[in-house]
């Protein structure tokens, strides 16, 4: 890597930037390992250790809030699944049997405490 590349990532980190958010605005792939080799001796100021935490939280919590929306997507296709796959069941027993059914479970649960 040419020292020209290595001085623009360190001054992008001493702005607060990210490993990522420096790659992006250097249009270059440079391992995280290489990028940290070459911040180690950078001393950061109050402020810019504040600034870089917070980009770090902003992704943190931006990174959060994707997963909550494809769990909770996976988790509805997955019970939606479950429901297809065993509505005939339903069908098949009265309802007398289904409150026999329901009493076994709550016990089992009850049991297991």
């Amino acid at each position: 890597m040419d020292l020209e590349l290595k001085n623009k990532a360190r001054k992008l980190r001493i702005k607060g930037n990210t490993y990522s958010d420096i790659n992006k605005i250097l249009r270059k792939t440079i391992p995280k390992s290489t990028l940290s080799t070459w911040f180690k001796k950078i001393k950061l100021t109050p402020k810019q250790q504040l600034n870089l935490e917070g980009n770090i939280s902003r992704k943190l919590m931006k990174s959060q809030k994707k997963a909550w929306r494809v769990n909770k997507r996976r988790r509805s296709l997955y019970l939606k699944g479950l429901s297809d796959k065993n509505v005939f069941l339903l069908q098949r027993l009265d309802k007398d049997i289904q409150k026999l059914l329901l009493s076994i479970l709550y016990l089992v649960k009850v049991r297991s405490f």
